[in-house]
């Protein structure tokens, strides 16, 4: 919204945009020029460059990685059409609590086109369904299927997906909001893992993130699978970020506890064997 920008002269914000949309595995190209209702915006190209050039001279830690989703939300078109569906929220929520969700849709003539099918519930540890379950037909029958497996379920609250899953990333400390998005690429028998750590605790006033000291993430070993003797490497656009980050093996727990201080806007830990 160039107006809004205008208004209150961010130039750090559309960056801060970018690195949220790199770190969900997409592209963002911001405009330079834009028509506004008062006076045109243009962007601040220095506020943008720290971000494009990190992302241009570190290709490795973005190329050939795909989402890890260790629980889904089924989109139910019918259900949606008539507003009995909170797929945006439940989805929000699960982001709020870092727990890599991705989503499988049952379609219709209207909305989309596609028939959910049981091969699409598989790979996932629970599908949860936000509100009413609408669909009809062999689709309806391939949720209750699911269901009847216990693979299904009417989502309730995260408490309930907390106690059924065993999360895969946990923010231990942050003293802001804090995005953690893990994603995994396995080529030629390497597998190899990036940690998107964001900092959403955005000032507007200040038109930039308010760096966070002191974040502690733990890391479970079952998103580690395949990795042996993992090593962790911090990057970051702020070259003076790249060695600010300590791992140790967690006491009592399945995986590591990693350390990372003075998060700026955004970091990527790279885990590897």
């Amino acid at each position: 919204n160039y107006d809004y920008l205008n208004t209150h002269s961010l130039h750090h914000a559309p960056a801060w945009w970018t690195a949220q949309t790199y770190a969900f595995g997409h592209q963002l190209s911001y405009a330079h020029f834009g028509w506004a209702t008062e006076g045109n915006y243009t962007s601040d190209a220095a506020a943008h460059r720290p971000v494009f050039n990190f992302v241009l001279s570190n290709p490795a830690l973005f190329d050939g990685f795909d989402p890890v989703e260790q629980v889904a939300v089924l989109v139910d078109s019918a259900a949606t059409r008539v507003g009995k569906s909170t797929s945006t929220e439940v989805l929000s929520q699960m982001l709020e609590h870092h727990i890599p969700a991705g989503l499988v849709v049952a379609g219709d003539e209207l909305l989309f086109t596609k028939v959910l099918t049981a091969d699409e519930l598989s790979p996932y540890q629970k599908v949860y369904v936000p509100g009413d379950l609408v669909v009809e037909g062999p689709q309806r029958a391939v949720v209750e299927a699911g269901m009847a497996a216990g693979r299904v379920e009417f989502y309730s609250s995260m408490k309930q997906v907390l106690s059924e899953i065993t999360p895969l990333i946990e923010v231990l400390e942050s003293e802001g909001d804090v995005l953690a998005l893990p994603r995994r690429k396995v080529e030629g028998g390497r597998t190899e893992v990036v940690l998107h750590l964001v900092n959403r605790d955005f000032s507007q006033a200040a038109d930039d993130t308010r760096p966070q000291g002191r974040v502690r993430v733990f890391v479970h070993d079952s998103l580690l699978e395949g990795i042996d003797q993992p090593t962790f490497e911090l990057h970051a656009p702020e070259p003076t970020q790249q060695d600010e980050v300590t791992v140790r093996r967690a006491a009592n727990r399945a995986g590591y506890v990693v350390e990372v201080r003075n998060l700026d806007m955004w970091a990527i830990l790279h885990i590897s064997g």
